[in-house]
């Protein structure tokens, strides 16, 4: 039996070697990630009194538990991600946040308020960039997360939104049923698309009223 195995594997023709034969990098941006590119959902237009409270202009700063340390391939802070700058320009030169390589999960990204504000929405914009096709959301983007606010007469954080979809999404609007009144909120990522682990976010809002 076993020579007979032999020879018919002998008979058959010679089989593509196993090594790469292709640039590396283009190897990696087929395969790095997946690729499904879910819908994103529609950003609504903000009503009469609603102001995106967690952007500097309203006031707002930000802060992270993890935040890439410069090496040459561009600067990721925390007030990147609250710029206003809904799209990918200027990643990597300030707008946008990331996290550290390697770092474990979950990674925590907070936004503290100028004051006491009404919250009925959240959006959060993951990384996806618009020059280069291969490198979408379920690629690079943060994938499951939850949104807490800070419960001042409990004095703990609340979890008002748990997205555990398990695909990275670009744009995700989360509107709560009961408006939170709160001086801050913080996005906890549980998981991200990628095998480098590193968390991508090119905008979290938070909107709502001034009591």
């Amino acid at each position: 039996m076993f020579l007979s195995l032999f020879r018919k594997r002998q008979s058959m023709p010679p089989t593509t070697g196993r090594f790469l034969q292709e640039d590396p990098a283009a190897y990696l941006a087929r395969t790095y990630a997946p690729t499904l590119r879910a819908a994103g959902d529609t950003i609504p237009a903000a009503t009469a009194g609603e102001s995106n409270w967690a952007a500097a202009a309203n006031g707002g700063t930000a802060s992270a538990s993890s935040t890439h340390i410069s090496d040459g391939s561009g600067i990721y802070p925390p007030s990147g991600a609250i710029d206003g700058v809904r799209t990918d320009a200027g990643w990597g030169t300030g707008h946008g946040w990331a996290s550290m390589i390697e770092t474990a999960l979950p990674i925590s990204f907070q936004v503290d308020y100028s004051g006491a504000k009404n919250i009925n929405r959240f959006t959060v914009i993951t990384y996806q960039s618009s020059s280069t096709a291969h490198l979408t959301a379920g690629k690079l983007g943060i994938m499951n997360y939850r949104i807490q606010v800070w419960n001042n007469t409990i004095q703990a954080w609340q979890t008002v939104v748990t997205e555990k979809r398990d695909v990275a999404i670009m744009i995700r609007v989360h509107s709560l049923s009961t408006p939170v009144n709160t001086t801050k909120c913080r996005l906890i990522v549980d998981d991200v698309s990628g095998g480098d682990g590193i968390a991508r976010l090119l905008q979290p809002e938070a909107w709502g009223t001034s009591p």
